[in-house]
């Protein structure tokens, strides 16, 4: 991510030459990543829900926490 955030953020400039588009489409591109890294982040919450509740197994399995980690 951190090489896409100045790509998104780069200032849009008039299409005149190649080099002028492809920056304009690395400029999209990074924009479109960052987004898309937005709209992952925002069902994270719910599908974590949904895995506890639906494979509470599966979910103690992978717990950041060693403590509730569970071996199957």
């Amino acid at each position: 991510m951190a090489r896409v955030r100045p790509l998104a953020a780069s200032p849009p400039g008039r299409l005149t030459t190649i080099i002028a588009s492809a920056k304009a489409r690395r400029r999209a591109i990074g924009q479109r990543r960052l987004d898309l890294d937005a709209e992952i982040r925002s069902h994270d919450p719910y599908l974590s829900g949904l895995t506890k509740r639906c494979a509470p197994g599966m979910a103690a399995l992978h717990s950041p926490e060693p403590r509730l980690r569970r071996r199957c």
